[in-house]
């Protein structure tokens, strides 16, 4: 296969790939509860965004949500774990 084919061939199985995940995202307004929930403290260090996520994701379930993370990130899937925050299981990158 040449490269060019090569190269289109992972653009397109990639972008099915976004897509699919895309379909799954959810746009969340952060409340006054989400935003005081990621200034108290958690159980691990956590980032300033990665306590933005952790935040929303804890005030979706605590309305019986089933949310998962979606991360590749080592230190905010330790951190949700910690929370018993379900992992989406991804591709490794």
């Amino acid at each position: 296969m040449d490269p060019g084919a090569c190269a289109r061939s992972v653009r397109r199985r990639n972008g099915e790939i976004v897509r699919t995940v895309l379909a799954r995202l959810a746009y969340l307004e952060l409340t006054p509860t989400v935003l005081t929930r990621a200034t108290e403290p958690f159980r691990t260090p956590v980032r300033t965004l990665d306590r933005l996520h952790l935040a929303s994701i804890e005030f979706l379930r605590a309305r019986r949500l089933d949310v998962q993370l979606a991360s590749y990130d080592e230190r905010q899937q330790s951190a949700a774990r910690r929370l018993g925050i379900d992992l989406y299981p991804l591709i490794p990158s």
